[in-house]
């Protein structure tokens, strides 16, 4: 039996990080414990160093040893990011996504959300009682959306973590089966790229009021990644159509509203192995997702324009697992 592509990617970067002794469990570096924090489930820490960000830059983290990375977003990409901090469980993190300066993490070992503030090194750690976290998406009022599964028994859900509190809530539909994705529009609308419970592949909709229900969207082969584009209102839907065997893979289609297949655009982005994740920037004019590099050993983040999809460069270091943008546009 084939696994969900999302954990095929974590066994295959944990495989190989393994070699390396990078998926054992370093232990952490001096941490200066932040004060006056008494919220339920936050565990505040504090990194002294600061920085601050006078142009646009993309986000990454290495999970080859944890480093928190950025580098200038610009045409072309860059192969030479720098690290702000080096956190031992961004070695089990694969999605990310931010909210101002904040960037909101998911990791899995610890299972949970990590919040760190860009230009101050402030890092809260939101624990996540579903499972284990995958992908991650932020609602106008930062209300916070994770895609969680049970490792090795395949029961996935979706935890809502309302106004960025540190108290989640299951969301409650009975339509979830393997979503692997998660983006939420401007209206609070959830939306999930994945397996319903009915084993059809496609998008769910958990809408803010009545009952969820399955979207008549094209998805095949296996989903890539899920984005709403704020400026448009349009629905972004990526699969790989081959099922990451080579061929047609990276197939982004963009749904205007009101989300139609008659009115939807396909192309095909191209991936070396499997194309993973979606992220805007803030003035949606960049696309960025995640790829393997041409050795199929290290994740890079390739890069288009949007919405012409031109390519625009890539960026690597490492083996990036999540990935976003600093500025950037709620819902993200």
């Amino acid at each position: 039996m084939k696994l969900p592509y999302v954990w095929a990617w974590t066994l295959l970067v944990c495989s190989a990080a393994l070699a390396l002794s990078a998926c054992s469990g370093s232990s952490s570096p001096q941490r200066q414990q932040t004060q006056g924090m008494t919220m339920p489930g936050y565990v505040p820490v504090l990194r002294a160093s600061s920085f601050s960000f006078s142009s646009p830059v993309v986000f990454g983290n290495d999970t080859s040893n944890g480093a928190l990375q950025y580098w200038p977003a610009r045409h072309g990409g860059g192969a030479a990011p720098t690290v702000i901090a080096t956190l031992p469980e961004l070695q089990s993190a694969y999605a990310m996504a931010a909210n101002g300066n904040e960037l909101i993490i998911t990791t899995q070992q610890p299972a949970s959300v990590i919040l760190y503030d860009a230009t101050t090194g402030e890092k809260t750690e939101l624990p996540d009682p579903y499972g284990y976290p995958t992908d991650i998406a932020v609602a106008k009022d930062g209300s916070i959306y994770v895609v969680d599964t049970f490792k090795y028994k395949q029961v996935w859900n979706v935890a809502m973590y309302s106004g960025g509190t540190g108290k989640p809530h299951e969301l409650s539909c009975s339509l979830i089966g393997r979503p692997e994705f998660v983006a939420v529009d401007d209206k609070g609308n959830v939306f999930l790229n994945g397996w319903s419970r009915n084993n059809v592949l496609g998008i769910t909709e958990i809408p803010q009021a009545g009952n969820c229900m399955e979207l008549n969207l094209r998805v095949r082969g296996y989903p890539g990644g899920l984005a709403f584009d704020p400026k448009s209102g349009a629905l972004l839907v990526m699969d790989n159509p081959d099922q990451c065997a080579g061929g047609v893979e990276g197939r982004l289609t963009i749904y205007p509203k009101p989300y139609k297949n008659e009115t939807a655009r396909s192309v095909v982005l191209g991936a070396n192995y499997c194309a993973f994740g979606l992220r805007l920037n803030a003035s949606s004019t960049l696309l960025l997702y995640g790829d393997l590099d041409s050795n199929l050993v290290n994740r890079i983040v390739q890069q288009r324009t949007y919405p012409k999809l031109a390519p625009a460069g890539q960026y690597s270091g490492g083996s990036v697992g999540g990935f976003t943008t600093i500025p950037n546009t709620l819902p993200n």
